[in-house]
């Protein structure tokens, strides 16, 4: 039996139920067919009332944030510490966050020192900075080179709420006594959800 030639008692879909090309067929209740006719451009298919409805998309939102400091200050701790003006940027954010930090580092003219930037977590998490998730120079040579060095890093495991992502700082090796500099430091946090 060909679809278009039903007869008169056959309970099979009719093809006039579709007007036009793209036109689809759902069920309003138990052996009850209607047809929902094609969306406009860029309208996504969802569930209204319990039945397929077109809508506009919702709008994608991201919560971020982002910290900057400009000024030279130094450390001369070799564990992770503030410097006198923090920088920080509190997001409300799910389970994962991206975290990307920025410095120019540097050191007062002593061989063999690596400095380093790192970001701990504090708020609804609490995390510590570590060298794992650090952007570091390295200077070989007893010399006042200053590197800008930057990097972007995923952190899973947060407690989801109002996180506040601050930067750390510390100077390492050189004999100790070595003063890192850091200057032009961000953070930036973008939300990945849960």
């Amino acid at each position: 039996m060909s679809i278009g030639r039903l007869g008169a008692g056959d309970t099979a879909i009719q093809p006039t139920i579709f007007d036009a090309a793209g036109d689809m067929l759902y069920a309003t209740a138990a052996d009850t067919p209607a047809r929902l006719a094609i969306g406009s451009s860029a309208q996504v298919l969802t569930v209204s009332g319990g039945v397929p409805a077109w809508a506009a998309p919702a709008a994608a939102s991201f919560n971020t944030g982002y910290g900057y400091t400009s000024s030279s200050q130094t450390t001369t701790s070799t564990s992770y510490v503030d410097l006198a003006t923090v920088t920080s940027v509190t997001v409300t954010t799910g389970t994962k966050a991206l975290v990307a930090i920025k410095s120019l580092m540097g050191n007062n003219g002593v061989a063999n020192v690596w400095e380093h930037t790192s970001f701990a977590v504090s708020g609804a998490s609490s995390v510590a900075a570590a060298d794992e998730r650090s952007i570091s120079a390295y200077h070989q040579a007893a010399n006042n080179n200053i590197v800008e060095v930057g990097a972007a890093f995923v952190l899973t495991g947060l407690t989801a709420g109002s996180n506040t992502f601050t930067l750390k700082h510390s100077a390492q090796g050189g004999g100790g006594g070595t003063t890192a500099y850091f200057e032009r430091r961000s953070i930036s946090v973008v939300d990945l959800g849960s």
